[in-house]
C-alpha cells in the first residue's frame, strides 16, 4: 500500500501562507470589474478558493493508492474553471 505522509508543519506552512493570500488576492481581482460586470464578483471572489482546494484534491488523487482517472479529471476541472475565470476577467 502506497501511503503518503506530510509533516505537521507543512500543513501549518500551507495554512498560514495560503489563509492570507485569498482575502488579498479576492479583493484585488475586485478592482478589475466594472460597474457593469458586478454580476461576476461572486464568481471572482471564490475563483482563488476554489483553485487552492481543487489543487489540494488533485494531489490527494495523484497520492491515493486507489487513482481514479474521474477524479483527477474533477479535481483539474475545480482548477482550470477558476483560473480561467479569472484570466478572463483581467484581461476583458
Amino acid at each position: 500500500m502506497n501511503t503518503f505522509r506530510h509533516p505537521q508543519w507543512l500543513i501549518q506552512l500551507i495554512v498560514v501562507v495560503a489563509l492570507p493570500t485569498v482575502t488579498c488576492f479576492g479583493y484585488y481581482s475586485l478592482d478589475y470589474l466594472g460597474e457593469d460586470e458586478a454580476i461576476w464578483a461572486l464568481p471572482v471572489m471564490m475563483a482563488y478558493p476554489v483553485a487552492l482546494i481543487g489543487m489540494v484534491g488533485l494531489f490527494r488523487a495523484l497520492f491515493s493508492p486507489r487513482r481514479s482517472r474521474l477524479a483527477l479529471l474533477l479535481w483539474a476541472l475545480c482548477i482550470i474553471a477558476p483560473i480561467a475565470i479569472l484570466i478572463w476577467v483581467r484581461h476583458h
